[in-house]
């Protein structure tokens, strides 16, 4: 349908969706709409811009009560950690040494809301004509309704339709999205499983995303001695999410 408008035509509906007719383009746009063709693919393509613009108000929205609580929680939840290691200290006395040590041990609930933020559904192809044969699940129907639910943050509704994607297409990016539904709403056993599959990738990206992510979710699982592991070798690699790994693994010592 579309490979059948010219060139002028698509620029004429892009330049509709975005409001940027003059009077002489929009008469023009106006006539090319009586033909049965020239509105179909117009409706079809502002349907799609509509879905990608609905994806990018739900991740802002989300984004800014997330940077709102984000440097609140982790200070509230670091300077608590240290009042309640000094005002501790009497304790050792009384209680004797080995209590202590496992009283005040580390609150992996606490520091995986500190550090967990999902993965975000970043578009980085900006409309559905742009993606490329490697791409080619972003034009998928299912994506765009799968990535509505996951940025409103229902991940139970988007897990099924991701699952369904991943066992279609078989990539890195929906291996990730997957995971990230299947460790929100717990069920960490196939949330590894997901990660691990975005491991025998070749995206190096990708790949340090999803062990930070692996990490995190053997954390939320409180399997402390694997989820050390990851963070450590995360830390070891230098790169990205080799700070925040070098904080949890100070606070699970």
């Amino acid at each position: 349908m579309k490979d059948d408008l010219s060139t002028k035509e698509l620029a004429l509906i892009d330049k509709k969706i975005n409001q940027n007719l003059n009077d002489e383009e929009l008469n023009l746009f106006e006539e090319l709409l009586q033909n049965r063709q020239f509105k179909q693919a117009f409706e079809e393509r502002f349907q799609a811009v509509a879905m990608l613009r609905a994806i990018d108000r739900a991740n802002l929205k989300h984004e800014l009560l997330e940077l709102e609580v984000e440097d609140h929680t982790k200070q509230r939840f670091l300077s608590s950690r240290v009042w309640f290691i000094a005002a501790s200290v009497p304790l050792l006395a009384f209680f004797g040494i080995f209590y202590f040590l496992n009283f005040s041990g580390p609150d992996s609930d606490q520091i995986y809301l500190t550090y967990f933020r999902p993965y975000k559904t970043t578009l980085a192809v900006r409309s559905m004509d742009e993606a490329n044969e490697s791409q080619h699940w972003i034009k998928d129907s299912l994506f765009v309704k799968a990535s509505i639910l996951y940025s409103n943050k229902e991940y139970d509704r988007a897990l099924p339709i991701f699952k369904q994607l991943s066992s279609k297409y078989a990539t890195g990016m929906l291996y990730l999205y997957l995971g990230n539904c299947q460790l929100n709403t717990g069920h960490y056993q196939e949330a590894i499983q997901a990660f691990n599959m975005v491991r025998q990738k070749d995206d190096s990206i990708l790949v340090r995303v999803a062990e930070w992510y692996m990490g995190l979710t053997y954390l939320k699982s409180q399997d402390l001695q694997h989820a050390d592991s990851v963070f450590a070798t995360i830390e070891q690699k230098k790169g990205v999410y080799a700070k925040e790994s070098s904080e949890i693994l100070k606070l699970l010592e």
